[in-house]
């Protein structure tokens, strides 16, 4: 997981000269005109962003039993009598499928050999995941099942959505990228079961209990975020991660792995553990023997010496820092909320900062890769990703650059953006919706802007030329059609593509753009008049009870 400093600080170079160039291309005064002197100071130095809050507590979104901070040692304890301390010691109505759990290869009189130190009872429950356990909530009680049950585990959950949409966000766009960025499972996005549709105000959500607390922390962050506020993160993840900066000394010579991970959290009174489930399927080397002597080394840094080379990483979850195979760490994502409205005046400036750190970056993006996280600006000043931990930290490196850069650059007066300003633009798109664009969008955009025998002095133009075949895969991924190329599935498809080259104002393309963009997402397949809206009973944020899960829909 380690990075190199110069890795680092070339690409937040690059990141400030492209951006720099993007502002100042925006704030420049007409040749030949004098500079006027800035009425007001510029966004990056006139709003203050706050450092708080840095994350959002899942136990503020989950039943206050799952809640509760227990302090428990569970050392040479089996998983049977830890379901018995639930019930006995918590007074929590469990529930425990043990027909399921046996089904699944797990042993109930397997140790546990855990332990909680005044940790919510959640993140002791999480970590049963291990032992290929699963928990709910559901109808006031604890239900234990297998892992794979508990994730298929799934709930109806309302939204009341109308403070943001009154904040400026677009309600169709907002719940796309709420599917986006929730971790997946979408029947019309990924293929999973997850459906969700907007009526009003009301945002109504269908999928596994896991993405919902994913979408609450989100809607959580999103109505109250900081420079960085990561979602669903813990305090006491926050602690850890200052605990990972702080400087150890450590000598070790042929000692096993297992130890070496043992005697380290030792030193640095932090709870390290190796992920035995994962470690088991990891290659020999990552079981040998560990020689290293290093004096006064950030924590983090002992753990890469470690672990370089041995195929592993490590990761912090449920209160832990895990060490485990690097393609399982590779598939973690977390999502985060950042204030960048001292950096995004209006939405071109949030769509060059969006690109600018997209291509950029070290890590893989789904825009670009057709695999890795995924980033957006649902309005200008909120910018929303979700990616792996190093991501986020170098993204946070990345704008705190540039902050520093447009504080020490000369305040500008700016031009805003002409709607007039005649623009060609380049739409790429499948063959078949681009023989329908070309045809329609005279009639749908601006009729009376498009060059026609009717209208000879009109601007508009259309023009449609071939682009690039890509293949298709069956989960919708896209990867590039070279020539007598096949593809790597046999139910992938050939999709051909064609680009509308279009020539028309600046005003004209920013309907174009809302226009595809319905095409491709849709309105919502149902609509409620003013009246409807007005109906009682809706909570905030799904706060409408936790009668099916976590969360469910509140009963007639």
């Amino acid at each position: 997981m380690s990075r190199a400093f110069w890795s680092t600080g070339s690409i937040a170079l690059v990141l400030i000269c492209n951006l720099l160039a993007v502002w100042a291309t925006n704030a420049q005064e007409p040749a030949g005109e004098p500079e006027a002197e800035p009425t007001a100071k510029p966004p990056s130095l006139a709003v203050e962003i706050a450092d708080e809050p840095t994350g959002i507590d899942p136990a503020t979104l989950i039943p206050a039993p799952l809640a509760q901070a227990v302090t428990v040692d569970l050392t040479a304890k089996s998983l049977r009598e830890l379901f018995a301390w639930l019930q006995t010691e918590l007074k929590l109505s469990v529930r425990v499928d043990q027909a399921t759990l046996v089904a699944n290869g797990v042993v109930l009189g397997e140790m546990v050999n855990d332990r909680s130190d005044n940790a919510p009872l959640y993140l002791l429950l999480n970590r049963l995941n291990q032992f290929n356990v699963g928990w709910y909530w559901q109808d006031d009680a604890l239900r234990i099942t297998s892992l794979e049950q508990a994730k298929n585990h799934s709930s109806s959950v309302y939204y009341n959505i109308g403070d943001l949409l009154d904040a400026g966000f677009e309600g169709e766009n907002f719940r796309y990228e709420v599917m986006r960025l929730s971790g997946g499972g979408w029947e019309d996005h990924d293929g999973g079961m997850g459906s969700s549709v907007l009526l009003g105000d009301v945002l109504f959500v269908r999928n596994s209990d896991e993405v919902q607390l994913q979408i609450a922390g989100l809607m959580a962050a999103i109505r109250h975020h900081g420079r960085r506020t990561l979602v669903l993160d813990p305090p006491s993840h926050h602690r850890l991660r200052q605990k990972l900066d702080e400087a150890i000394e450590v000598h070790f010579e042929e000692t096993p792995l297992t130890v070496a991970i043992q005697q380290l959290g030792q030193l640095a009174k932090v709870d390290i553990r190796a992920d035995v489930s994962l470690l088991n399927h990891a290659n020999s080397r990552a079981k040998g023997p560990i020689t290293l002597k290093l004096s006064s080394s950030k924590l983090k840094n002992v753990l890469n010496s470690i672990l370089d080379g041995l195929s592993l990483t490590w990761t912090i979850r449920d209160n832990v820092i895990w060490i485990c195979p690097q393609d399982a760490a590779g598939n973690e994502q977390l999502a985060a909320v950042f204030d960048v409205r001292d950096l995004c005046r209006d939405e071109d400036e949030a769509s060059a900062l969006l690109e600018a750190i997209e291509n950029q970056s070290t890590f893989k993006w789904q825009e670009r890769d057709g695999t890795g996280g995924v980033l957006c600006s649902p309005k200008p000043g909120v910018l929303i990703i979700r990616q792996r931990q190093l991501a986020l930290d170098e993204t946070l490196a990345l704008l705190e650059a540039y902050r520093g850069a447009l504080r020490a650059s000369k305040p500008r007066s700016r031009k805003l953006p002409d709607p007039k300003e005649l623009l060609t633009r380049h739409y790429r798109m499948p063959v078949e919706m681009a023989d329908d664009l070309k045809l329609m969008l005279p009639r749908l955009v601006s009729p009376k802007s498009w060059r026609t025998e009717g209208q000879p002095d009109a601007v508009g133009t259309i023009d449609r030329v071939r682009s690039r075949p890509t293949w298709l895969s069956d989960a919708g991924a896209e990867g590039p059609a070279a020539k007598g190329s096949s593809p790597l599935k046999t139910t992938s498809v050939l999709q051909e593509n064609a680009v509308l080259i279009i020539h028309n104002t600046r005003a004209v393309h920013e309907e174009i753009g809302e226009l595809i963009h319905k095409i491709e997402i849709g309105d919502p397949t149902r609509l409620i008049d003013d009246s409807s809206k007005q109906q009682g009973g809706l909570g905030m944020g799904g706060q409408g009870g936790f009668g099916g899960g976590f969360f469910s829909m509140p009963s007639e």
